[in-house]
This record gives C-alpha cells, structure tokens and sequence, in this order.
C-alpha cells in the first residue's frame, strides 16, 4: 500500500498500526512519521526510513508470519525484522497522534491489500 502526506503541521504521528487481539490485546507495531519525514517505529523509536515529506509517496508492506516474525519493509527494502508470538492481530491504518506527537496531518492511502494464509 502507498502512504502519501497531503499536509504535516504536526509531528510524531502514527500512520500504521498492528494490534494483538484476545488475552494479549493492545498495541504490537506502531510505524510513525515525525516533522521532517522520518519514518520510525514507535516502540523502542528506530528510524526505519527518511523522505516521509509532504506530497511523497512511500511504499508500506509488513508480513507478519505469526509464532515467527513480522517484517517491516518501506519502498521495496527491508527495515525491521522483530518477534511475532503467537496470536491473533490485526492491521490499522490512518493518522494517530502518538503519546508524545502534537498538531495535525492528513494522510491518503491507496492500493491497499491485506492477504491470509
């Protein structure tokens, strides 16, 4: 799926989120954008890319082989690679203020696809 920043007075706002479901429930991946267009991962705040600016077009895939790994990758490259226990998740995607982001974004999502094995 395709991630465009249409406007940005804020930072440090999420664009994409995975979530654990059931008796593990809450946040698992949250991929974020701060002022500047740093891509980065919110948990632990690993840069994962840069060029998230305004009008620019990022490629934005995760597989996520549930008991094995979740994998990150942002215009074709691989950029994260963490744990994934077993599990139900879901995806989300849109624009979230994080715990420490402030002001505003908009954000348009195309081509998006979600696949089950």
């Amino acid at each position: 799926m395709e991630v465009v920043v249409t406007s940005m007075s804020g930072t440090r706002i999420s664009v994409k989120q995975t979530f654990r479901d059931g008796s593990n429930a809450g946040s698992y991946f949250l991929l974020a954008v701060e002022k500047g267009g740093r891509m980065y991962a919110v948990e632990g705040g690993h840069t994962l890319a840069s060029g998230a600016t305004v009008s620019t077009s990022v490629r934005v895939n995760t597989i996520n082989q549930v008991g094995s790994t979740q994998k990150v990758y942002l215009n074709g490259s691989l950029k994260q690679t963490i744990d994934s226990p077993s599990g139900s998740y879901y995806d989300k995607f849109g624009s979230y203020r994080t715990s420490s982001g402030a002001g505003l974004i908009t954000v348009q999502w195309s081509g998006v696809k979600f696949w089950t094995k």
